[in-house]
């Protein structure tokens, strides 16, 4: 069994930051972009993702970087939650705030993979409003496969 991992540092030189205090990679992609904070959500009883400033329609609000995992390591065990599914074999585990989107019917977000596939990009579905709970939507998959549709149709 293999796992990718993505090592930013030798992508760029060992520097997180390069002189223009941008992180271009990934063709190009400003992966320093993050318009969100990590506070108490209101739709459970955990934390959640929201915007740290107002955000237009269509507009990137972060790029997070991912680690493909196989299925097999992610199944059986709490990973299993805070997973993303690629295709049925694979998963990725998203860094930074992108594990921490809660889940809504009419999301607020979007998600896409970046074109090389070691990154998360999160774009707004709407406009939003600075200090808003940021969501995206898990699917009808997410809530089946553990038995928890009730959840889904309180969301």
């Amino acid at each position: 069994m293999k796992l990718r991992i993505v090592d930013l540092k030798s992508q760029n030189g060992g520097n997180p930051k390069n002189n223009n205090s941008e992180t271009k990679l990934d063709n190009g992609l400003d992966i320093s972009i993050n318009k969100t904070y990590i506070n108490y959500s209101k739709f459970i009883d955990g934390n959640g993702v929201f915007a740290s400033e107002d955000i237009n329609e269509g507009n990137i609000i972060c790029i997070c970087p991912l680690l493909v995992l196989p299925k097999e390591i992610v199944t059986n065990n709490i990973l299993f939650d805070y997973v993303y599914q690629i295709d049925e074999n694979n998963h990725a585990l998203v860094f930074g705030s992108g594990s921490l989107f809660n889940h809504q019917n009419e999301p607020s977000v979007n998600y896409e993979y970046s074109e090389s596939g070691k990154y998360m990009i999160y774009k707004a579905l709407r406009n939003i409003n600075k200090d808003e709970e940021l969501t995206i939507s898990y699917g009808d998959n997410w809530f089946n496969d553990r038995g928890l549709q009730e959840l889904q149709q309180k969301n």
